[in-house]
């Protein structure tokens, strides 16, 4: 893998919690308000590291839809581990 730019914050690994800027409908580029994302996959490419994420969200989290899960605090380690 290359070698990053500065960062601040360790690289991501699958499993991980992040935020993300999503891009919106009509934006060009990344979203104003930062959300939540599962990280799926990391790796690189053209010599950059890329995550692949899955979009997330902390709202309605109490009714769930097939594919859908929610990891709270109750969780425990499940929670602790995502960051």
């Amino acid at each position: 893998m290359a070698v990053p730019g500065p960062c601040w914050f360790a690289a991501p690994r699958a499993g991980d919690i992040v935020w993300c800027r999503f891009p919106q409908r009509e934006l060009s580029g990344p979203g104003p308000k930062p959300r939540t994302a599962l990280v799926v996959r990391v790796g690189e490419s053209n010599g950059h590291p890329v995550a692949e994420v899955a979009y997330g969200t902390s709202q309605k989290v109490d009714s769930l839809y097939a594919g859908e899960f929610a990891i709270t605090p109750d969780d425990g380690a499940a929670f602790a581990a995502s960051g």
